[in-house]
């Protein structure tokens, strides 16, 4: 954290269009100024701690910090602190000059520090989506500029608040579909199918012409007797009850149709759609966030952004899916 680094490298900037370009390049130089802040504000509290333990050094040679070394102020309440300097004593339990030189490190510096730590960290979906862009870059896709998106005439932090609440709900959707159960018919003939699979593969093989043994090698098959191949004893079992085991493992599924079943084709079909949905939603949102940027009004980002959304892009190669596609918010 600090590093002033650019990650958008000019490979990756070659192969963003004109507007997606200039915006990851708007991107970069913001979490740069933000890299910028911590470092100078690190630099600060730094300077305060040497100027803190010069003083304590320059008041135990004085003589004057006797009664400091029992004390630890980095651990007293800031009130404490405060009414040490508002209290008029010959002998103070701590020298007020340490004191004042706590204070700002404790008031000033080290909030100063975590603000800017925090800035600096909502630019994390930065790397993100630079990294997310070299996966693009790696295989040969071709960006161009989405359509501008309109806002609604609404306040800019609200209507924010409002697409996200969308995308939430588009992500739930996304998570009960893809956890969503087969039909019952479904989930029926996918039991019939794997236990036909099983009993496939351990039916013995009959060999008509071998005179040492029986025909139907049964016990190579059961492991009684050595065989080539190993023995297939849990398959042949299942090719044996076949029509018990479907049966009883049949009895086990019922006959109540699953709540909101969905085929493998319908649920791919709706994961489809709900991710486009939510890549809209998400181009709304970052439009809603360059307005407020406008008006001087910073909204960090979501880590989990679609890098489509913020760079202003769309994908026409046709030949490369990222994660988010199939409704998924990692990165690609």
């Amino acid at each position: 954290m600090g590093a002033n680094v650019l990650v958008f490298t000019e490979r990756l900037l070659n192969i963003l269009p004109p507007k997606g370009r200039a915006k990851a390049i708007m991107l970069d130089e913001e979490r740069a100024a933000a890299s910028a802040v911590v470092k100078a504000a690190l630099n600060d509290l730094e300077a305060g701690w040497q100027r803190r333990d010069e003083i304590e050094q320059k008041l135990v040679l004085a003589r004057q910090h006797d009664r400091t070394g029992t004390v630890s102020l980095a651990r007293m309440p800031l009130d404490r602190l405060r009414a040490m300097l508002s209290r008029s004593e010959e002998e103070p339990e701590v020298h007020p000059l340490l004191v004042k030189a706590e204070l700002e490190i404790r008031e000033r510096l080290q909030p100063r520090l975590d603000r800017a730590s925090d800035a600096f960290q909502s630019f994390a979906v930065v790397g993100d989506i630079a990294q997310w862009l070299a996966g693009a870059a790696e295989a040969g896709v071709r960006f161009v500029d989405a359509p501008e998106v309109k806002l609604p005439a609404k306040a800019v932090p609200e209507e924010v608040e409002r697409v996200r609440s969308k995308i939430a709900a588009i992500e739930a959707a996304i998570n009960d579909t893809t956890f969503a159960p087969l039909p019952l018919a479904d989930v029926k003939e996918a039991i019939v199918r794997e236990i036909s699979e099983i009993a496939a593969k351990g039916q013995p093989r009959v060999c008509y012409n071998d005179r040492r043994s029986s025909p139907l090698k049964l016990g190579e098959a059961l492991g009684i007797s050595n065989s080539p191949a190993g023995p297939s004893t849990a398959a042949t079992l299942v090719w044996a009850m076949q029509e018990i085991i479907t049966e009883r493992a049949l009895s086990l599924v019922g006959d109540i149709e699953p709540e909101r079943a969905l085929t493998n084709a319908q649920r791919d079909a709706l994961l489809e759609q709900l991710a486009a949905e939510r890549l809209e939603a998400e181009r709304n949102e970052e439009a809603a966030i360059m307005a407020a940027h406008a008006a001087g009004i910073a909204i960090a980002r979501r880590r989990e952004a679609d890098p489509r959304a913020v760079l202003g892009i769309k994908d026409v190669s046709g030949r490369w899916r990222t994660r988010a596609d199939v409704g998924l918010d990692d990165v690609a």
